[in-house]
């Protein structure tokens, strides 16, 4: 089984959509480009929420990353309850965990 490793990282502009990626500004000012893993909206709180990585590993771990998205001011704040997160790995693993 593939093992995942979620980061809650802050970042606070989002680029533009192309295709499955998308990059965002750090704010260090570094653009980083990132592949989409999911992007979904729970009906819960009414908030769409972004799942995202850049292919890289920790600990022989896929790093992913969870925002939700602000669509006023394009940006992506970070996950805030135990039920989000839970929500976000139900759903990654249903869709995208293998054995």
């Amino acid at each position: 089984m593939q093992s995942i490793f979620f980061h809650d990282i802050m970042y606070y502009k989002v680029g533009v959509y192309m295709q499955n990626t998308f990059t965002m500004i750090t704010k260090d000012g570094i653009e980083k480009e990132y592949e989409i893993l999911a992007n979904f909206k729970m009906e819960s709180n009414n908030k769409s929420y972004l799942v995202y990585t850049d292919n890289t590993y920790s600990d022989g771990k896929l790093n992913i990353y969870a925002k939700f998205i602000v669509p006023e001011s394009e940006t992506l704040n970070d996950v805030e309850t135990d039920e989000e997160w839970e929500l976000i790995e139900k759903i990654l693993n249903k869709n995208y965990i293998r054995e």
